[in-house]
């Protein structure tokens, strides 16, 4: 699928144990980059829906963006570029940076019933030399756990 590219997967169960049903209650995935050296050398890349592609250099001004189709995280002195991939089709992206951090956001909003389990759609973190296509990707929203709701992961 991904020939001699590292992957970690983050794959989330929420035990709902409240007693209540919560409502459009918003889960987040999030993280943050920082350099050692210099910020400056960090950038994003991110990919809206039709494919263009933008760069975003970390170390500037203060820079906030929402509804990303895909997004990447590099250095120019790495090799390797990091690309976060989920099926965000009920999933909101959103990116920061700032003169330390570079920073990201994956919401979800769930209606969830009290006494059951629920399935967040797993995230791919993606070492590889180059920002991959989404078509390129495609076989990860395939992969399937069977836990809690989860009928698709």
């Amino acid at each position: 699928m991904l020939p001699q590219c590292p992957v970690l997967l983050l794959y989330t169960v929420i035990e709902q144990q409240t007693g209540k049903f919560l409502h459009n209650w918003k889960f987040e995935t999030s993280g943050f980059l920082g350099h050692q050296s210099e910020i400056s050398c960090n950038y994003a890349l991110m990919r809206n829906e039709t494919g263009q592609e933008f760069r975003i250099r970390a170390g500037q001004e203060e820079l906030w963006l929402e509804q990303a189709h895909s997004l990447a995280f590099g250095s120019d002195t790495g090799e390797n570029i990091m690309q976060v991939f989920a099926d965000n089709t009920d999933c909101s992206t959103e990116l920061s940076t700032d003169r330390e951090t570079i920073s990201f956001w994956m919401n979800q909003k769930l209606d969830l019933e009290p006494g059951r389990s629920y399935a967040l759609p797993p995230r791919f973190f993606i070492f590889s030399p180059h920002f991959r296509p989404d078509r390129e990707l495609v076989d990860l929203k395939n992969i399937r756990f069977g836990i809690g709701n989860d009928s698709r992961a």
